[in-house]
């Protein structure tokens, strides 16, 4: 349950990190293919094996806020129950911990797969994939719900339904449709026996309330490193970036938007730039600057403070797989290169020492 890619501080960092999940392949090799066109990812341009900035003194172009004691104000930080809840549901609908081997019942939560079909014909609106739906909710039309009790996880059925009359879309209004449903799993229910099952060993937590505690206090750490990280980038000084630094890792921001557009929607450069309105991939990229500069903030911030103390804040000296968990270093070094990956750490690593010095009021 413990994050190594930690909210603010990864950042923008985290949101170019996590499109690449899933390639096995080195960052500096990494490619995907569109509509024949090919891209090549370094996510780690323009910064070195120590996750530094290449070529730069990071001191001679931020100048740092005083942080050796940020308070924190305890009501902006401090997590509400729907906050929490919104966690616990995403934990639930993760297919690993997904019900496989019963038939559904009325008031569970299910995940399902459809593809509905007028006079045979697919329509618009009438597809998805790894949809939740409760089971006595009647959100979907019909009897739509009903017709999936009894089935069990890994069955393929027909779900027949008729729209209603005054339905939004006059194209399927008062038609009958059948959709192809694929049930995924049954979403499990919140008990102490699941969470002694699932996170005893690895989080040392056996019931529903510490499960719940647990979360509200990652969060509450979350929350507090986004602070503090919004402090440091609000209250430092920032010179502005040799270009030639700032095109590299424009570059690989660019990249990785084109790839994920490339792999998840199967657009290629052309759809890309008619869905913004660009005339050029250079376009694209320049929108993409305020985000880049952003996350090569993060970096400088945290390259100025680890040469301030080398001793604590060293990427080569630190506890790995205290930092991250399960994972292993080499797993996201196979994939973003090695320069990226600890630029990251290196951002974990001081965000933990500033909370370390902080004081929440």
């Amino acid at each position: 349950m413990k994050n190594f890619w930690k909210a603010g501080a990864v950042l923008m960092a985290a949101a170019l990190f996590m499109t690449g999940c899933g390639n096995s392949k080195k960052a500096q090799e990494a490619t995907t293919e569109g509509d024949g066109v090919r891209i090549e990812i370094d996510y780690s341009a323009g910064l070195t094996d120590e996750g530094k900035l290449e070529g730069i003194k990071a001191s001679d172009y931020v100048t740092l806020c005083d942080y050796s004691n940020i308070e924190v104000p305890k009501k902006e930080i401090e997590p509400s129950d729907d906050e929490v809840q919104t966690q616990v549901d995403n934990l639930l609908s993760n297919p690993d911990y997904g019900v496989y081997d019963r038939a559904v019942k009325k008031g569970d939560t299910v995940n399902i797969d459809y593809v509905g079909k007028i006079d045979g014909k697919e329509f618009s609106g009438g597809s998805a994939t790894g949809q939740d739906l409760v089971i006595g909710s009647k959100s979907f039309i019909d009897n739509f719900e009903d017709q999936i009790i009894g089935h069990t996880p890994g069955e393929t059925f027909d779900v027949k339904v008729t729209f209603p009359k005054d339905y939004a879309s006059a194209d399927v209004a008062g038609k009958d449709a059948v959709f192809s449903v694929t049930l995924n799993y049954i979403a499990p229910e919140l008990t102490d026996d699941f969470v002694k099952k699932y996170f005893n060993e690895t989080d040392a937590i056996s019931t529903v309330k510490e499960m719940k505690n647990s979360i509200k206090d990652t969060l509450r750490e979350t929350n507090e490193n986004n602070y503090i990280w919004n402090y440091l980038l609000t209250n430092s000084k920032f010179k502005e970036l040799p270009e030639e630094l700032m095109d590299k890792r424009l570059e690989s921001s660019l990249n990785v938007l084109r790839k994920q557009y490339h792999d998840y929607l199967g657009y290629g450069d052309e759809q890309i730039l008619s869905m913004y309105g660009y005339k050029s991939m250079d376009e694209v990229k320049e929108n993409l600057r305020e985000n880049t500069e952003t996350s090569v903030k993060y970096f400088l911030i945290a390259s100025a403070i680890s040469d301030e103390h080398p001793e604590e804040l060293n990427v080569e000296k630190a506890d790995l797989d205290k930092i991250l968990g399960t994972a292993s270093a080499d797993s996201y070094y196979d994939i973003y290169g090695k320069p990226y990956t600890n630029a990251n750490i290196l951002v974990t690593m001081v965000g933990d020492y500033i909370m370390d010095h902080a004081t929440v009021k």
